[in-house]
């Protein structure tokens, strides 16, 4: 019996042999769920994209604040720039666990950040020259990362925020969508099987009921009777075809029915989703603007204030002049105190001096990677419109 079902079905598939109990019902939504299939897993898709790029845009920014972290050290705009918590120097996210390779000034084996290791060390030794000047004071190590009181910090917060809420995107946003179209397409392409192999019963015993009928007739047109053996198994496989047919038909129309109601009313399953998704640009959006109205804003009135304690601070910097000034005007505007002058012979930098740092320099952590920290330089206006020109 199963090998002339298998010749029925290869009949089939090579057209040799037509059903007639193919439901064309079935065949158009068949059709309009491989489309349904392929947009719902585009959304799969969609979502993914989206996760991974909010993801990567997060570390794009914390790769930002590194870079401040490094290059802001041992200078005046440390505390307002690239200041951390004392907690995150070393880890990958800026949470606690210092020795994990990444993070702030961390070491991440990331080969195009070379500084990254030697900036935690200063970031770390800064926080410790901090706390031996001043025990009372640790404001700049141990400030609440509630409250960031600078840029690397603001951006820190920001990631570890986007890092907690891109986990729950992943478990309430594309988990539900990976498992609403799981569900569907292994129920469907069950259903679907099984519908297959009903009609292939039903081809079997309608083809089967034919023969013998075939048979019988051929018996009585010779007038002959047909044995008794024969008219039973007829009756057998008649009773047998009856109850295929209302089994396919049923059975048919019941994922007809499941068909229709995934797909016309599919709605009812992406609301639930859509609902998520709106609150989670709503949350984020709110937690990252409200971290910015208040961490950053104060950032920037830190620095305006910085700017008007250092003289010939410029909003618009100062690489023309460091590009076209002379040495002399440079040095005669910005003229280095007596004692940052005074040398020692220590094994410092690749020529085995390095510079004392003044008391003004001590107070923002000493001469950090750009040698001395800027200090109370007065503006020269001869330097300015006279000496350049002589230079």
């Amino acid at each position: 019996m199963a090998k002339t079902r298998i010749v029925t079905r290869v009949k089939d598939k090579t057209g040799l042999a037509k059903s007639k109990n193919k439901s064309e019902d079935l065949t158009n939504l068949r059709e309009r769920h491989t489309q349904f299939s392929k947009n719902l897993k585009y959304l799969i898709s969609t979502i993914q994209t989206n996760h991974d790029a909010m993801a990567a845009y997060s570390k794009s920014r914390l790769n930002v604040a590194k870079a401040i972290n490094a290059l802001t050290v041992d200078t005046p705009l440390f505390k307002c720039g690239g200041d951390i918590p004392a907690s995150a120097i070393g880890t990958t996210d800026g949470g606690v666990g210092g020795g994990i390779g990444g993070g702030i000034g961390g070491d991440d084996g990331n080969e195009d950040n070379p500084s990254s290791a030697s900036a935690a060390k200063a970031t770390n030794n800064h926080h410790q020259q901090q706390m031996m000047m001043s025990s009372s004071s640790t404001a700049i190590i141990t400030h609440n990362d509630s409250n960031p009181t600078s840029f690397a910090a603001v951006h820190l917060q920001l990631h570890k925020k986007n890092k907690a809420y891109h986990k729950k995107y992943i478990e309430h946003i594309l988990t539900y969508a990976s498992d609403w179209e799981r569900i569907l397409s292994t129920r469907v392409n069950k259903h679907l099987k099984h519908a297959e192999k009903l009609r292939v019963d039903l081809d079997h015993y309608q083809k089967k009921v034919e023969e013998l009928n075939k048979d019988a007739n051929k018996t009585m047109t010779k007038g002959k009777s047909v044995s008794d053996k024969g008219v039973d198994k007829l009756k057998r496989n008649e009773q047998k075809l009856v109850n295929a047919r209302r089994e396919h038909e049923q059975f048919v129309s019941d994922l007809c029915g499941f068909m229709e109601e995934i797909m016309e009313r599919g709605w009812k399953d992406l609301h639930p989703l859509l609902v998520k998704m709106a609150q989670f640009d709503v949350t984020l959006s709110g937690e990252e603007a409200k971290l910015l109205s208040t961490g950053m804003v104060a950032v920037v009135g830190e620095l305006k204030v910085l700017a008007g304690k250092h003289p010939n601070m410029n909003p618009t910097g100062r690489l023309k002049e460091l590009e076209t000034w002379s040495l002399e005007s440079i040095n005669k505007t910005n003229p280095r105190s007596v004692e940052s002058q005074q040398l020692t012979i220590t094994g410092g930098d690749e020529y085995g001096a390095v510079q004392r740092a003044s008391e003004d320099e001590l107070d923002v952590g000493g001469g950090g990677l750009f040698g001395s920290a800027p200090n109370s330089r007065q503006h020269s206006s001869d330097n300015l419109y006279g000496n350049v020109q002589n230079s």
